[in-house]
């Protein structure tokens, strides 16, 4: 998420998970939000300016 104009699948991948519908569906659980909501959120916007 540190590169906000990735795609959600590249990030997804890099990261090990091969299936990015599957990462979204973790990324929801753990911070209770899919990853493209969480890049438009204040609060994602602050943690991805740090």
């Amino acid at each position: 998420m540190l590169y906000p104009n990735k795609p959600i699948a590249s990030i997804a991948q890099d990261i090990g998970f091969d299936d990015h519908s599957y990462f979204a569906t973790c990324f929801r659980r753990e911070f209770g939000l899919p990853p493209r909501a969480f890049k438009s959120t204040a609060a994602g916007q602050f943690l991805l300016s740090r």
